[in-house]
């Protein structure tokens, strides 16, 4: 088996990776590709690896290649400074003898503002004091645990 890892993208605050596994008969058996970015992630910058786009030849599955592949990709996103893995997107239940798992059910959903019902603007908003601040971190923590 071959590994071929192809660079696509290299700018200052993002880098794709393209890994292409070979069979001996030159057939392509499994591909993927590492996007490393600068990410934050609770307040701090920091360079996270996503893992996207992976798909195995069928004649080719259940030989360990997917496990293979994260594994060097992992080592690759590790080596240039990654602190954080992500796959995107986590749909399928075969990830998980891999060691991954879904994080997030976080949807994100575009449309115009045109659509939205008008909502009177609320004025009687009241400064915080500093024993509220506290509960308002605790709770602003716990959302963005959810969350991330």
């Amino acid at each position: 088996m071959a590994l071929k890892v192809s660079e696509i993208i290299n700018q200052e605050l993002l880098k794709k990776l393209r890994f292409e596994y070979f069979a001996d008969n030159g057939d392509l058996m499994t591909w993927g590709n590492c996007i490393l970015r600068q990410t934050v992630m609770r307040g701090q910058w920091m360079k996270g690896a996503f893992f996207a786009g992976a798909g195995t030849a069928p004649q080719y599955r259940h030989h360990g290649n997917l496990f293979r592949m994260v594994s060097d990709i992992e080592n690759k996103a590790l080596s240039e400074g990654a602190y954080v893995m992500l796959m995107h997107p986590f749909s399928f239940e075969c990830y998980r003898p891999i060691g991954v798992e879904c994080v997030s059910n976080t949807v994100i959903c575009t449309f115009p503002t045109s659509k939205l019902n008008f909502t009177a603007r609320y004025t009687d908003l009241v400064p915080i004091g500093e024993a509220q601040l506290s509960d308002l971190l605790q709770v602003y923590h716990q959302f963005a645990i959810e969350r991330n």
